[in-house]
């Protein structure tokens, strides 16, 4: 179900500049700038909830990296403590 870039007008363009590639790189210009990570977050989701991609590989630090995984694999967690 496309929802035609409604809650996240800023990645519409993305469709079109993807066309059908399969695999999407996203540099950050400045680490841990809020904007930056704001975006970066609208994007992934934009990805797969409307592009239908199925994989996603950030740098992360490696404590934080292993928090988000243990998440993923079911590990209770509060999200607070994963966000960047």
């Amino acid at each position: 179900m496309h929802r035609m870039d409604g809650d996240r007008p800023d990645c519409g363009p993305v469709r079109e500049m993807i066309g059908g590639a399969r695999l999407v790189a996203f540099s950050e210009a400045m680490h841990l700038a809020r904007e930056t990570l704001a975006f970066r977050n609208r994007l992934f989701r934009y990805l797969v909830e409307e592009l239908g991609f199925t994989a996603i590989a950030i740098e992360s630090g490696l404590t934080g990296g292993q928090l988000l995984h243990d998440y993923v694999l079911g590990a209770p967690s509060d999200m607070a403590t994963l966000k960047a």
